[in-house]
């Protein structure tokens, strides 16, 4: 099966295991590069853009996660995608919902899920879309609805019709390369449309963002 995702490595972030070691060969076996840390000091050239780490839901708690990442996105210029795996079924959303800010979280992986799945889920990923739960996405949507003063109705009111057509291309899973070469317009310019929109609809991702406005969709 072709991943068509050459270009990125995964980094595990855990502890050394005999799960971690099967995990390890069978993505190498797919061809994709995997290496595992258990700590978090990992040097600079390893994490850009092309990165996914993976982070063991069950050795880093999520205030630990989220104080990693704080320093890794003032630290860096070009952020990995991260994600969780080994959570278990009855996770808690309340304890994942602050994880959702960051604009690089892309996925949770069950520790049930399939070596299928999971081989889809990191070509998802790197495709610049999201692997995450229902539970988790319904979480996030409520968050965003309640922390909002002015109606959903409202906020898209607000936004310029440029504005509204590139977040319909993040609700269908358009990356902003994929953005700017539809548009004809620059990298940066696209960068400056979505920070806009994530200000005008208050969210902070585009996680939130796609649940928004499938909300909007359904009214």
């Amino acid at each position: 099966m072709s991943t068509g995702i050459p270009q990125h490595r995964v980094l595990l972030i855990t502890k050394k295991s005999v799960q971690v070691d099967f995990l390890i060969k069978f993505f190498n076996s797919k061809k994709i590069a995997c290496t595992q840390r258990e700590a978090w000091d990992v040097e600079k050239p390893v994490l850009n853009a092309s990165t996914i780490l993976m982070i063991d839901f069950l050795v880093n708690n999520p205030e630990l996660i989220d104080q990693h990442m704080s320093r890794l996105n003032k630290k860096l210029s070009r952020l990995p995608i991260f994600g969780l795996f080994n959570i278990d079924q009855k996770y808690n959303t309340g304890k994942l919902i602050k994880l959702t800010r960051w604009e690089n979280f892309r996925f949770c992986f069950l520790n049930t899920i399939s070596e299928k799945q999971l081989l889809s889920g990191i070509s998802t990923v790197a495709q610049g879309d999201y692997w995450l739960p229902r539970e988790l996405l319904n979480a996030v949507l409520k968050k965003i609805h309640h922390s909002n003063n002015m109606s959903p109705k409202q906020q898209l009111i607000n936004l310029t019709k440029k504005e509204k057509v590139i977040l319909n291309l993040i609700s269908e899973g358009y990356s902003n390369t994929r953005i700017a070469n539809s548009q004809f317009v620059t990298i940066h310019t696209v960068k400056r449309h979505v920070y806009n929109i994530f200000r005008k609809i208050n969210v902070s991702n585009r996680v939130q963002a796609v649940q928004w406005f499938n909300s909007i969709d359904q009214r």
